[in-house]
């Protein structure tokens, strides 16, 4: 079975030569690491294929989305069986990825969506409640943040149907039959929120796994809040425009 990692990158020169020889580190060979180096002007092609990883480079940004429909692609061309979709940023631990795509490996379902909120010992409620219950007691969020993610949560589970605890975290595996069927269209961060309405409209099975997340403690709370902003503005024009 050919499993393939697919980690779009926009000026991550810092982070992406240790998240792609971390993969190696932990798993060996088992996985094809592909870097979409997304239109950056510092050295993150470079670090990427010290690393070893395939990179494949956008000579503009055309945002996250875009890159990791273009890293989804190519490695269907490759034969890929299951693809999984990480950050670039350091902060996924490498531990997730064998935990998100055995369920996916072993055709318990189609997809696996990672969960920063969801605990083991309610893995398979899906709920607003759970979510915001979750979100609101953890002590890892300033207020600010919190009440922000609990926006987020609301008007995914509006414009999905669907009440994940955690849509917007980037970590997520796709089977090849999902991988084709899902057709996404939106370039930005709203690309999340899209793959679960194709879930939806495409009937794909899917089960929400607990993963683990470093935080990146330097990140501005203001830079945070208004990515956040940004995110929830792009679903919305993003739905108006489907």
């Amino acid at each position: 079975m050919k499993k393939f990692i697919v980690i779009p990158a926009y000026n991550e020169e810092k982070t992406i030569r240790s998240v792609v020889s971390d993969i190696f580190k932990a798993y060996n060979d088992e996985y094809n690491v592909i870097v979409v180096d997304d239109g950056s002007v510092d050295n993150t092609a470079r670090e990427a294929k010290i690393a070893g990883a395939t990179v494949i480079r956008h000579s503009i940004n055309r945002r996250q989305g875009a890159a990791l429909v273009t890293g989804t692609e190519y490695a269907l061309k490759e034969g890929a069986d299951i693809i999984m979709h990480m950050d670039a940023d350091g902060q996924h631990d490498v531990s997730n990825i064998a935990r998100m795509i055995l369920p996916v490996e072993n055709k318990e379902v189609e997809m696996t969506i990672g969960s920063r909120f969801l605990k083991k010992t309610n893995r398979n409620k899906r709920s607003l409640f759970v979510a915001l219950s979750s979100l609101l007691s953890n002590p890892d969020y300033p207020l600010t943040r919190k009440l922000l993610l609990g926006m987020g949560l609301i008007v995914n589970t509006a414009m999905t149907g669907i009440a994940l605890t955690d849509a917007h975290n980037g970590l997520r595996v796709l089977s090849r039959y999902s991988a084709e069927k899902i057709k996404i269209t939106q370039d930005g961060m709203s690309h999340n929120t899209e793959y679960i309405q194709e879930m939806r409209s495409n009937k794909l099975s899917f089960k929400e796994v607990p993963v683990i997340v470093h935080y990146n403690t330097t990140e501005k709370k203001s830079q945070g809040f208004f990515h956040g902003i940004k995110i929830i503005r792009e679903i919305l024009v993003g739905k108006m425009m489907r």
